[in-house]
């Protein structure tokens, strides 16, 4: 026994009802079965009250600057950047929930040339933002922890970068690749750097390296040329000598 939703007035939303689509493959095919409302497309299924805070939702008008993400509300994940500005400034909250993570690939080749990110993020994911050759410069908030994988690798016109001072872990292959980046300083949260994380970044002419560094991958520094400002005896120190990628007199100790 089925009963089609937009034909019951079940929440006296009847014109509301008609413009529900599920939330997993945004099929308006959904109907009344044993209790539940359940999607004919992917059988996802909605309990009433499910149903009603979906709605209410859909029908809440957004703020312009959220409407142009898709968000993941259960985990706070930024999606998809949707919009067409180049300059943005994400909100630190879409939905009313805050903006914890900017996803896998959310901005993957996009034409953005400036973004402003949010002090409620603490991971910036794998692949978010590279490709995006028109970005010229990102500041990363104190709340960062975690750069994922190529987070901004290939920005080739990336010239200017702070790194927030609460990062923990810079990805493999996190900046490989800007190779317009001229100067930059990790600060002493700063624990591990991945393989190839600075990689072929040519342009690099001064680089500075807190002291809390622990952890060093294969070829981080690839292809760097810059003069290091780094701790004698320090992690990074007997990396780039050891493996002669600096001779020990050209080091500077601060």
């Amino acid at each position: 026994f089925y009963i089609i939703i937009q034909k019951q007035d079940v929440l006296r939303r009847g014109e509301a009802m008609k413009a529900f689509k599920c939330e997993i493959c945004e099929s308006s095919d959904i109907i009344k079965q044993d209790g539940m409302f359940c999607c004919q497309n992917c059988g996802m299924k909605y309990s009433l009250d499910e149903i009603k805070s979906l709605i209410s939702s859909e029908n809440t008008e957004k703020d312009p600057k959220e409407s142009d993400f898709k968000f993941d509300v259960k985990t706070g994940t930024i999606l998809k950047y949707i919009g067409s500005d180049k300059n943005i400034e994400i909100p630190s909250t879409i939905d009313n929930v805050y903006v914890n993570s900017i996803g896998n690939y959310a901005f993957y080749s996009s034409n953005i040339s400036s973004i402003k990110i949010p002090e409620s993020v603490t991971t910036i994911g794998k692949y978010s933002f590279s490709y995006c050759t028109n970005l010229t410069g990102i500041e990363l908030p104190d709340s960062v922890k975690n750069i994922g994988y190529c987070a901004f690798g290939y920005c080739s016109n990336l010239n200017y970068l702070v790194i927030g001072n609460h990062v923990e872990n810079i990805g493999d292959y996190a900046f490989s690749n800007c190779i317009r980046l001229s100067e930059l300083t990790l600060p002493d949260s700063v624990i591990n750097i991945g393989d190839w994380a600075f990689g072929y970044c040519r342009g690099l002419k001064r680089i500075t390296v807190g002291y809390g560094l622990t952890g060093i991958g294969n070829n981080a520094f690839f292809n760097c040329k810059g003069r290091f400002y780094i701790y004698k005896d320090s992690v990074v120190y007997n990396y780039l000598t050891g493996n002669k990628i600096i001779p020990e007199q050209e080091t500077t100790n601060e």
